[in-house]
């Protein structure tokens, strides 16, 4: 009979307990309004592309040893493009002023889709629609080539 009565002082001791160390956690700090999460700060208007050019989706992003911010984008297509496009997709932007230094890509991708920078600076891309990686310079010479695509 004794341990018919435990279970239950078990279990509301239990319960108890999980709601006295619920209530002591910490409560989330509060973020202002357009503020952004780990301690990253948003600067509205950072990116100052080329005249005449505009961003498209963002498809990659990576930072190069020298504080480049390299950027990798569809410019004026989407995802089931089937047609070359014909404007730079990389630009490689000053990271403090958001000046766009040096643009490159045009009629080489079809559907853009990743970016990296290795240890070297070298600029790595994918293009999900060719079926290719591409390895560039710093600077944008193309490198290489890996994968064949539809040849």
């Amino acid at each position: 009979m004794r341990q018919t009565h435990e279970k239950p002082r078990v279990f509301a001791f239990a319960a108890l307990a999980l709601v006295l160390v619920a209530g002591c956690a910490d409560e989330p700090t509060p973020r202002a309004p357009g503020a952004a999460a780990a301690g990253y700060e948003v600067v509205p208007q950072w990116l100052k592309p080329p005249a005449g050019q505009t961003l498209g989706e963002a498809v990659g992003v990576g930072v190069d040893s020298h504080n480049h911010v390299f950027v990798f984008h569809r410019a004026d297509r989407g995802w089931g493009n089937e047609q070359i496009i014909d404007k730079p997709t990389i630009w490689m932007v000053e990271a403090d002023s958001g000046e766009v230094l040096a643009s490159w890509g045009e009629n080489v991708f079809l559907v853009p889709h990743g970016l990296g920078v290795d240890k070297n600076d070298h600029v790595w891309v994918t293009d999900v629609g060719l079926d290719r990686i591409f390895e560039f310079s710093h600077d944008g010479a193309l490198l290489q080539t890996i994968g064949r695509g539809d040849e």
